[in-house]
């Protein structure tokens, strides 16, 4: 047994320790008859001592749990765009034109210390637009996203029913199409930002029994790109995501998170471009179910709300997702 899972077997008051615990009891004594009768006293607490590791495979890629080496699966996505928010936060249904995106996109989690992860995700984009007198289709490789993740205070080392407190940076790389270098009219064959970008957060999470509150925050700073001889770059972002989930047992979670995500103005050749800020609240459910060990199933719902004042400057989608995880340790 490595130091690290040693550890967290001795730590038997965490609750990620409970689950490593009960899996590597049942292992030790599997064929005799007192390990039947442990794992059956022990199954009901051990769903329910997981809850501080439900948001491993609830959002996305999500985190790796504390007795995991390394992560990888797929994911799915489809998503479309029933209208969009002007400058000043007006919303307005399509008439006419319509617009829809594919994905599906390959990740990677692995651990480099106890407390430090590292994370890939590359996704294949499909894009498809049409209007009264065009349809256009493309697709191509998506922009690249890196990412590390430093668990400063897992959960229940703080004591007192303090949250575990996490810090993440990220990096997305220009590898997709950026719209300016789109072969078509209506631009259904971008697939990237054309720009990169970086980014640095903080995560809160605090377990509840067999449910669990998690608190994202983070700010993204993107660089320059040249489109059409002048210097244009994205305004510096900040982006909020409050998730809450509850484990049904067997394997499921189900969660909701709202989020809201903010860019400042553009600016091209050192001048602010006014009212071009961007804003984006959405809210959806998501769940995942164990259905074998170390194999998940995760499912997501998203989508902003066609109201006037929730969106500016930017498309209203609404995106279904379904994908599988592989956890290895």
């Amino acid at each position: 047994m490595s130091g690290r899972r040693a550890a967290a077997r001795a730590a038997g008051g965490g609750t990620d320790a409970a689950r490593f615990g009960a899996r590597e009891r049942v292992r030790a004594r599997r064929g005799t008859i007192a390990a039947v009768f442990l794992a059956a006293a022990l199954a009901p607490g051990t769903a329910a001592a997981a809850a501080c590791c439900l948001s491993t495979s609830t959002f996305g890629a999500g985190r790796l749990a504390v007795w995991e080496d390394a992560a990888f699966g797929l994911g799915l996505s489809y998503a479309t765009a029933a209208g969009h928010f002007d400058g000043e936060g007006g919303y307005h249904a399509h008439d006419g034109y319509t617009e829809r995106e594919g994905r599906a996109t390959a990740f990677a989690l692995v651990r480099l210390a106890r407390s430090l992860e590292a994370g890939v995700r590359v996704p294949w984009v499909v894009g498809h637009r049409t209007t009264n007198d065009l349809d256009e289709t493309g697709h191509g490789v998506g922009d690249v996203a890196l990412a590390l993740r430093w668990d400063a205070f897992p959960m229940g080392t703080l004591g007192g029913g303090l949250p575990g407190i996490a810090f993440t940076l990220a990096a997305s790389l220009p590898t997709g199409r950026a719209v300016e270098e789109s072969d078509g009219v209506l631009g259904a064959d971008a697939t990237g930002s054309g720009a990169a970008s970086v980014s640095a957060g903080v995560s809160v999470e605090r377990s509840l029994g067999t449910a669990f509150l998690r608190l994202d925050l983070g700010a993204r700073l993107p660089f320059a790109r040249e489109v059409n001889g002048a210097d244009l770059r994205a305004g510096p972002g900040l982006e909020a995501q409050l998730g809450g989930g509850v484990d049904l047992g067997r394997g499921v979670v189900v969660a909701l998170a709202p989020r809201i995500r903010w860019e400042s103005d553009a600016i091209r050749d050192g001048t602010r471009i006014a009212d071009s800020s961007t804003l984006e609240l959405a809210v959806g459910p998501s769940a995942s179910w164990e259905f074998m060990r170390d194999w998940t199933l995760q499912a997501s719902f998203d989508t902003g709300l066609p109201v006037d004042g929730l969106g500016a400057n930017r498309p209203l989608l609404t995106t279904a997702s379904l994908g599988i995880r592989r956890a290895v340790y």
